[in-house]
């Protein structure tokens, strides 16, 4: 499976510190992660991911009354690419297009 999340914690001027504690946590976690400037990307089995997700949910939770989390998932079970691997395939296309326009 594959996830995205962003979490807000309402209230807070700077959550820098709230996300760099979520961040932590992902990468104790063991899980394949790709870190991006408006989300986290994961990777794993649907029950380590759903768990991770609930986990960083939790972390914000204690430093905010009020939390939006945005969450995105493929549940795709066959592809065994790395999360870099999904990158760097759109990143080849454009490339390829590019070469064709020029």
């Amino acid at each position: 499976m594959f996830a995205e999340f962003s979490v807000y914690p309402m209230g807070q001027v700077h959550f820098s510190k709230v996300l760099a504690e979520i961040i932590q946590e992902v990468r104790n976690s063991g899980l394949e992660y790709q870190l991006g400037p408006m989300g986290t990307s994961l990777k794993g089995h649907e029950e380590r991911v759903f768990s991770m997700i609930q986990r960083c949910l939790d972390i914000a939770n204690k430093h905010s009354e009020r939390v939006i989390m945005s969450i995105s998932i493929d549940n795709d079970l066959v592809n065994d690419a790395h999360l870099s691997d999904r990158v760097n395939k759109v990143i080849g296309k454009v490339a390829m297009n590019t070469k064709e326009e020029n």
